[in-house]
């Protein structure tokens, strides 16, 4: 019982180091704007501190996603029109 113990507590501690290194290896991908962006956000210093790496990847698709929609469409955009034969 105790070996199981040990080695799952070794396993937490690789997985917390895993996700460091995930953390600052995001990080080095990220455009300066967008970082910029990313620490503009409420719950940066918490994540930076913790260095939560799954918290990153949603922030950065957040502000991907949220980029996007905010782009607008342009005024000349109609849908095409598509005739069915009978």
């Amino acid at each position: 019982m105790e070996t199981r113990i040990d080695e799952i507590s070794k396993n937490e501690i690789i997985l917390e180091e895993n996700m460091k290194t995930l953390y600052s290896v995001i990080c080095g991908q990220v455009s300066d704007v967008l970082w910029r962006r990313i620490q503009a956000l409420e719950n940066f210093k918490t994540m930076n501190s913790e260095a939560d790496a799954l918290g990153l990847l949603t922030a950065l698709r957040n502000q991907v996603l949220f980029f996007n929609h905010r782009k607008s469409k342009p005024r000349h955009y109609r849908r095409p029109c598509v005739i069915f034969p009978y």
